[in-house]
């Protein structure tokens, strides 16, 4: 038996394996930490799965005053005002 054989029966040199030049890591998930509760969590994640904290100040959602307090707030102050003026 020669040596190309024993290489061949470990599988050190089978054409049919891989080799570790050829292994591509994209399939593996980007992992950095939670900025808030430093768990792992997913390069491309919005809000963090484990403490709820969104990762990034450019992800919260706008938060707008309702416009039913406006409105409110409006009627006060004319509430106010007409009862001043009379």
């Amino acid at each position: 038996m020669s040596r190309d054989d024993d290489e061949n029966k470990d599988g050190l040199d089978d054409p049919d394996l891989p080799d570790e030049s050829d292994m591509d890591d994209s399939d593996e998930p980007d992992l950095l930490p939670c900025p808030h509760c430093r768990k792992m969590i997913n390069e491309d994640t919005v809000r963090c799965p484990h403490c709820g904290d969104y990762v990034s100040v450019h992800d919260i959602p706008n938060q707008r005053t309702p416009w039913f307090v406006l409105v409110i707030l409006a009627l006060l102050l004319i509430l106010i005002f007409w009862c001043f003026t009379r």
